[in-house]
This record gives structure tokens, C-alpha cells and sequence, in this order.
């Protein structure tokens, strides 16, 4: 299944571009952008690496943020449209090669905006993580609200709720809040806070975003 993940995102790139340079995806406008923006802000230190960085967005908000900033993503595409469309450093590979991409203890900050999307993978990127964060590094993790799924498990992502967005099916494995601890837990990272955006008009928080400090 993670590599029907990895091959949906390459297929779905360009239309993942669109939607998210054409400001199509309520949610992200409504909410949660802003909300990593604000966490972010709350974070010291110089050097940041965006894993999952798809097109590019983060990265390039970091940057006007005065970060020195990486990005990494698994996709040809997107990493070569993140190129194109800005200053950058934007690295192409898989979570399990980020020690071979990057040395230990080089960055201050991690952040993973809705991109620890798969079972095995999302482990792996807290694995490798761990030794690419400086001794008081912060990892910072968004992804859907858990309060608002019942089981953990693989689940289709038909993307309809979203807009004019026009991306075809992807697979997509999902975590109540205790299977998010417990995978915090057995990956050796302690979490600091969970911080629920919420639109003052939704009954419900549209993320959650995890800090993550070594434990």
C-alpha cells in the first residue's frame, strides 16, 4: 500500500499544484496554513527541514520567515515544481533515506504538514527524524483531526470534500489520538503539546499539530 501512496502523489501532482497555488482547498485557507505558520512561529533556531515539502508551500513561507530551509519529498514532480517556483534547497527521496540525505544534527525545527500519510513510512520519518534535530530540536506534526476517526487503518482519500480539487483516489492510513501516541511513544519522542485549530464556525478542530521534543 505505501507504494500505491508513493504513485498516487506522483500522479496527482500537478493537479495538487494547481489547487494549492490557486488557493482551492477550504480548508487550508480557512484554517490550518495559518496554524502551522502560527506553531512555527513559536519555534527558535535558524535551519528547518519540511519533510514531505510537496510543491513547495512551507518551504517558501519559511523562507520569508527567515529560516534557512530544506524540503524533501518522495515525488519527481513535485520536488521539480518546488524548484521552479522558487528559492529553495529541495531534496528528492523516500523518509527511509533521510539520514543519507542530511547530516545528524542539523536542523533546529521538522515539520510534517499532512504528510505522514502512510503506516511504515510514518514510522520511519520519526526514526530518521530524531537524529537530524539539534539536542533542543521541536518536530512539529499536522495532520486531521483524530478526534473524528474511529480506527486506525488504511482508508481511501476520494479528496470530494475539497473543493474544485480534482485529484483521483489515493490511499491513506489513519490514527485515532492514541494511535498517534502510542506511535510517538514506541519511536522514543515525547510529546510536549497537541495545540486543535479551529475555524470559530466549525463544531470541530480541523487538525491537530503535535510538538515533539527527544525524549
Amino acid at each position: 500500500m505505501e507504494e500505491t501512496l508513493h504513485e498516487a502523489w506522483e500522479s496527482n501532482a500537478l493537479e495538487w499544484t494547481r489547487a494549492v497555488r490557486e488557493n482551492v482547498i477550504p480548508s487550508r485557507n480557512r484554517v490550518t496554513n495559518a496554524a502551522i505558520l502560527e506553531a512555527i512561529k513559536r519555534c527558535r533556531g535558524e535551519c528547518v527541514l519540511d519533510l514531505g515539502c510537496g510543491e513547495g508551500w512551507l518551504c517558501r513561507e519559511l523562507l520569508r520567515l527567515g529560516w534557512k530551509t530544506w524540503g524533501v519529498d518522495s515525488s519527481p514532480t513535485l520536488i521539480k515544481l518546488a524548484e521552479e517556483n522558487g528559492p529553495g534547497r529541495y531534496h528528492c527521496g523516500s523518509y527511509l533515506e533521510l539520514d543519507t540525505l542530511f547530516q545528524a544534527n542539523s536542523f533546529d525545527l521538522v515539520v510534517a504538514n499532512f504528510s505522514l500519510l502512510g503506516e511504515q513510512s510514518a514510522e520511519t520519518a520519526l526514526t530518521k527524524a530524531r537524529a537530524l534535530l539539534k539536542p533542543e530540536g521541536v518536530f512539529l506534526i499536522q495532520t486531521l483531526n483524530p478526534k473524528t476517526l474511529n480506527h486506525t487503518g488504511w482508508q481511501t482519500e476520494t479528496w470530494e470534500s475539497l473543493g474544485t480539487l480534482r485529484c483521483s483516489p489515493s490511499p491513506w492510513y489513519s490514527r485515532t489520538l492514541q494511535g498517534w501516541t502510542e506511535l510517538f511513544d514506541s519511536c522514543q519522542w515525547k510529546m510536549e503539546e497537541a495545540l486543535w485549530p479551529r475555524h470559530p464556525a466549525d463544531p470541530e478542530p480541523s487538525s491537530v499539530i503535535f510538538r515533539l521534543s527527544v525524549s
